[in-house]
């Protein structure tokens, strides 16, 4: 949210190693769109490994978001 709102970012992207499976699930979750996959793209331990791809558009992050909830102040039985 960020990146949209205070930075005015056109698209956010991440980059994962696609072995590391919960790593992609948490970009999936987040909406992100897996854009590509880059194979032997990295050297990590003298060894080659790809890298998954994924970014979200203003566009797409706007229609997930809905505008800030109000608070409620002045609750006579807010518990406090």
């Amino acid at each position: 949210a960020y990146g949209f709102r205070s930075v005015d970012l056109a698209k956010v992207y991440a980059r994962a190693d696609p072995r590391d499976t919960a790593s992609v699930r948490v970009l999936e979750k987040l909406s992100m769109q897996r854009e590509g996959l880059l194979r032997s793209h990295v050297v990590r331990r003298g060894v080659r490994a790809d890298r998954v791809y994924y970014g979200l558009m203003r566009e797409e992050w706007l229609t997930l978001t809905r505008p800030p909830t109000p608070c409620v102040q002045g609750h006579e039985n807010d518990g406090i």
